[in-house]
C-alpha cells in the first residue's frame, strides 16, 4: 500500500519579547518583581511569627466574647476559655520541655504559653477594647525580643543576580548558585558561548575536566532547575557538544517552547523515513528536530522498550510506532497482551497475528522463533548478511504491552531474549511497552542475568522513558536522568539515542487522538507474512482467524455468564478446527500447542518437524537402539566426547565446559542435540543424565 508521506512540522513561533532595540522583555521583568517579593517574603517569615500569634489570640478572644453573647452565660464562657488556655500551655510547656535542648529557651516557651492563656482568659471575661489590645501588643513585643535576636535580618542581603534572568543573567544564577565557586552541584563549571533560539536560550557549559561529566550533570538537573529559577513550564536541556571536546556540553534553557505549553501534539500521520529506517515520535522540546524511532538499520530489524506510567501518553506513543510499521508494507505487526487485548483494542482489531493472554503469547513468541529459524537458515544458503526488509520478505515486529507480566513466564522470557538478541539479522524483532521501571520487568529467571539479558538486548534497539514512579528506574535502565523528576506532562518523554551520532535529549510525544487512529487503522492494509514464513510458522499461523474467532467466543461467553452472577459457569472453548490446508505442505510441531520446554539451564527444547505421514511407530526398544546408534550428534567429536563424560558421571554444565574443552555455547548446543536425541535428559537443578534408552547399551556405536 503506498503512503503519503506527511512530514511533521512545528507551527512557527511568533514571540515578540522586545529584545529589539535594548527593550526590557515584559515577562522576564515580571519574574523578576516575583522573584524578589518571593525572596522578601522568605527573609521576613521569622520576623512575622509573634506578630502571626498575637492575630491567634485576638481571634480566639473575639470568638469567646461571641460566644457570651450568644449564650449570655458570661461566667460559664470565661471558665472554659481559661480551662481550655491553660491545658494548651501545658501541653506547650510539656513539649518545650522535651524538644528543646536549652534550659534558657524552655523557660522562654514556658512563660509565653502561660503568659498567653492568662491574657486570652482576661480578654474573654473583659472583652477585647483598646485596653486588651494595647496590653497585648506590649507584651508581644516583649516576649518577641529574644526569638527577634536569635532570627536577625542580616546587614548585608544574600547573593542576588543583578541583572534579570535573561540576555544575560543566566551565566550570573549559574555563577552564584549552580557552579563556578558557589560550591553548587557542578562546582568550577560556567556558561559561555551564549546564544538566542526560537525557544529559549543555549548556552556552552564548561565542566572540570577529569572531575566532572554529563552523566554526573544530568543526575544534578532538579538542583540545577532551582538554581536557575526556572518555572514549571520551562525545561533544561544537556547534550553532548556536537563540536567540542567532551568536557564541554551543550546546554539549552527553554522559556518559550510552544511544544511544552500546548495541550498537546497532533499526530500528523504515519511517517516512516525510508532513508534513515526511522519513525518519528514527536518534536524535542526545544522544537528543533523530531525525535525518532530506529526500525529498521543497516541489515536488521530493531526493536526497543517504552517505559511510562499510566496517563503519561505511553499507550499513545506504542499505538503511533504501530501503525507507522503497518504503513510501510513490509513489516508485518503481532500484538501480544496479558489483558486480553485490552491495552490497545486498536492493535487487537488490526494486528496479523493476536495473543490475548500468557500461554496465547508463549505460542505466538514460539512461531517467531520459527520464522526467524526459517529466515536464519535462508541466510545460510543463499549467502545473505543479515536483513533487508521488502515487500516480499516482510520483517516481523511484535508488539508486548503490559510486558512485566508476559516476561514473569519463564519460556516467554527465554523465547523472547533470543528473539531481542537474535533476531534483528533475521528480521524478527520485539516492541515492549510497560508502566514499571523494575528489573523484574523483564521477568525474574533462576538468575538476575536472565532478566538483564533480556533488558540490554531490547534496550539497545529503543529506549523511550516517560514520566515513572519506579525510584530504581535510573539504575535499571541504565540512564542518566531520573524518571521520578520528569514534569506531569503527557506524552514528556526522554529519547536515549544508542547510535552515538543522535540526541538523547527530552521529546513531546505525539497525541493519537481515537478517530484519527481508528481512521488510519481502518485505512492501513495489515498485511501477514510470506508464504513461506507463514508455512514455517504451520497451521497455528494459517489459521489464526478460526483461532481469534474462537477466542472471541470465550470472551463474550465469559462477560455474559459473570453478568449473570456464574463465573464459573464459563470455561475455555476448545480449539478451533482447523481448515484443510490448501497451501504447499508444511510440517507441525510435535508438541501439542507449540508449548516448548526450558531445562534448569535454559537450554530450549524446541518441537521438532515430522512429516505429516508418519508411519506406524516402531517398537520401544529398537526406538531406542536406533536412537542411539544413528544420532548424528555422535558423528561430531564434540558429541563424542560429551556424551563420554555424562555417562562417566560428569552432570554438571559447568564440569562438562572444563572438562570437555569447549565453551559455554558449544556445550548448550550439544546438550541441546543430546536430548532432541533421546540420549539424555536434565535431571533438574542443572545436572543431567542419560536416559534408558541409551542404558541398555553397554557401549556406543560409533558411526563410521
Amino acid at each position: 500500500m503506498a503512503t503519503t508521506q506527511v512530514k511533521p512540522g512545528l507551527a512557527a513561533v511568533t514571540a515578540d519579547d522586545g529584545r529589539a532595540g535594548g527593550d526590557t522583555d515584559p515577562s522576564a521583568e515580571e519574574r523578576s518583581q516575583q522573584w524578589h517579593q518571593d525572596r522578601m517574603r522568605y527573609r521576613l517569615r521569622h520576623q512575622a511569627r509573634p506578630h502571626y500569634s498575637a492575630a491567634l489570640l485576638v481571634a480566639a478572644a473575639g470568638a469567646a466574647r461571641a460566644a457570651v453573647h450568644l449564650t449570655g452565660d458570661e461566667a460559664a464562657v470565661a471558665l472554659a476559655t481559661a480551662g481550655a488556655a491553660y491545658v494548651t500551655a501545658v501541653v506547650v510547656a510539656t513539649v518545650a520541655r522535651r524538644r528543646l535542648s536549652s534550659q534558657r529557651l524552655r523557660r522562654w516557651a514556658t512563660t509565653c504559653a502561660f503568659v498567653a492563656a492568662s491574657w486570652l482568659t482576661w480578654a474573654a471575661n473583659a472583652g477585647l477594647s483598646f485596653d486588651t489590645a494595647s496590653l497585648l501588643a506590649m507584651l508581644t513585643a516583649a516576649l518577641a525580643l529574644p526569638y527577634w535576636q536569635r532570627h536577625r535580618i542580616p546587614n548585608t542581603a544574600p547573593a542576588e543576580p543583578e541583572h534579570r534572568p535573561g540576555l544575560d543573567g543566566y551565566p550570573r544564577l549559574w555563577a552564584s548558585y549552580c557552579g563556578g565557586t558557589s560550591g553548587g552541584p557542578l562546582p568550577g563549571s560556567w556558561l559561555t558561548s551564549h546564544e538566542l533560539i526560537e525557544a529559549g536560550e543555549r548556552f556552552v557549559l564548561q565542566l572540570m575536566p577529569g572531575k566532572q561529566t554529563l552523566g554526573g550533570a544530568l543526575a544534578a538537573l532538579p538542583l540545577l532547575r532551582t538554581g536557575l529559577h526556572l518555572l514549571p513550564r520551562q525545561d533544561l536541556i544537556m547534550e553532548r557538544h556536537p563540536i567540542l571536546d567532551e568536557s564541554c556540553l551543550q546546554l539549552t534553557i527553554v522559556t518559550r517552547s510552544t511544544v511544552l505549553t500546548t495541550d498537546r501534539v497532533p499526530w500528523p500521520g504515519p511517517n516512516y523515513d525510508p532513508a534513515t529506517g526511522t519513525v518519528a515520535l514527536g518534536p524535542y522540546i526545544d522544537g528543533e528536530g523530531v525525535g525518532r524511532w530506529r526500525m529498521y538499520c543497516d541489515n536488521g530489524l530493531m526493536g526497543g522498550f517504552l517505559c511510562g506510567a499510566t496517563r503519561t501518553g505511553k499507550s499513545r506513543i506504542f499505538d503511533s510506532v504501530a501503525l507507522s510499521a503497518a504503513a510501510t508494507g513490509f513489516s508485518v505487526v503481532w500484538f501480544g497482551d496479558p489483558q486480553q487485548g485490552a491495552s490497545s483494542p486498536m492493535l487487537a482489531r488490526h494486528a496479523d497475528y493476536v495473543a490475548r493472554d500468557i500461554p496465547a503469547i508463549r505460542r505466538m513468541l514460539a512461531l517467531a522463533i520459527l520464522v526467524k529459524e526459517l529466515r536464519q537458515a535462508e541466510n545460510a544458503l543463499e549467502d545473505r548478511e543479515g536483513f533487508v526488509p521488502s515487500k516480499d520478505r516482510p520483517g516481523l515486529l511484535i508488539f508486548i504491552d503490559e510486558c512485566h507480566r508476559a516476561f514473569a513466564d519463564p519460556q516467554i522470557q527465554y523465547m523472547a531474549t533470543e528473539l531481542a538478541r537474535e533476531g534483528g539479522k533475521c528480521g524478527v524483532a520485539i516492541v515492549a511497552a510497560s508502566q514499571v521501571a523494575t528489573l523484574d520487568t523483564f521477568g525474574k529467571g533462576e538468575r538476575a542475568k536472565d532478566a538483564d539479558a533480556l533488558r540490554s538486548s531490547l534496550c539497545a534497539g529503543n529506549l523511550v522513558v516517560l514520566y515513572t514512579k519506579s525510584t530504581n528506574a535510573k539504575e535499571v535502565l541504565k540512564i542518566d536522568v531520573d524518571p521520578t523528576q520528569f514534569p506531569r506532562i503527557p506524552g514528556y518523554a526522554y529519547l536515549v539515542d544508542q547510535t552515538g551520532h543522535g540526541r538523547s535529549a527530552p521529546l513531546r510525544g505525539y497525541y493519537v487522538a481515537d478517530e484519527d487512529r481508528d481512521a488510519w487503522a481502518d485505512d492501513i492494509v495489515w498485511r501477514g507474512l510470506d508464504t513461506g514464513a507463514a508455512n514455517a510458522a504451520g497451521d497455528r499461523y494459517l489459521h489464526r482467524r478460526d483461532h481469534a474467532a474462537t477466542e472471541k467466543e470465550a470472551l463474550a461467553a465469559k462477560v455474559a455468564a459473570m453478568r449473570a452472577g456464574q463465573p464459573g459457569a464459563w470455561s475455555s472453548p476448545p480449539p478451533a478446527t482447523a481448515t484443510p490446508n490448501t497451501s504447499p505442505p508444511a510440517a507441525a510441531p510435535a508438541a501439542a500447542g507449540l508449548l516448548p520446554t526450558i531445562p534448569a539451564d535454559n537450554v530450549i527444547q524446541f518441537p521438532t518437524w515430522p512429516p505429516r505421514n508418519l508411519r506406524p511407530a516402531a517398537p520401544a526398544a529398537a526406538q531406542r537402539t536406533t536412537a542411539v546408534a544413528t544420532a548424528p550428534i555422535l558423528s561430531t567429536e564434540r558429541g563424542q566426547r560429551i556424551y563420554k563424560l555424562i555417562r562417566a558421571g560428569v552432570v554438571r554444565t559447568g564440569k562438562l565446559q572444563e572438562q570437555s574443552g569447549y565453551g559455554e555455547t558449544h556445550v548448550r548446543n550439544t546438550l541441546h542435540a543430546l536430548v532432541t536425541a533421546g540420549l539424555i535428559r536434565d535431571a533438574g537443578h542443572g545436572k543431567w543424565t542419560h536416559t534408558s534408552a541409551a542404558a541398555d547399551d553397554e557401549e556406543v556405536e560409533q558411526p563410521a
